[in-house]
């Protein structure tokens, strides 16, 4: 559960030129500030936990989220 200030995302983790990014459900892309071990999820649905600001999302936590949710 987020903190107050925080932001919630959920989607599919991908990689591109300049990094990680989240697409969710409706096809918007969130860039992630986010630790290189996550690439272990890369094409995975997750759920991240982290400050906004506009598209970039500093996340402190990420899960694996059950597939085919989206």
């Amino acid at each position: 559960m987020p903190a107050t200030g925080e932001t919630e995302l959920t989607g599919r983790l991908k990689a591109g030129r300049h990094g990680f990014f989240l697409e969710d459900a409706n096809g918007v892309r969130w860039a992630l500030k986010i630790d290189r071990s996550a690439r272990d999820f890369l094409g995975q649905q997750i759920t991240v936990i982290g400050h906004r600001s506009a598209k970039l999302v500093d996340v402190h936590q990420y899960t694996a989220t059950a597939p085919d949710t989206l």
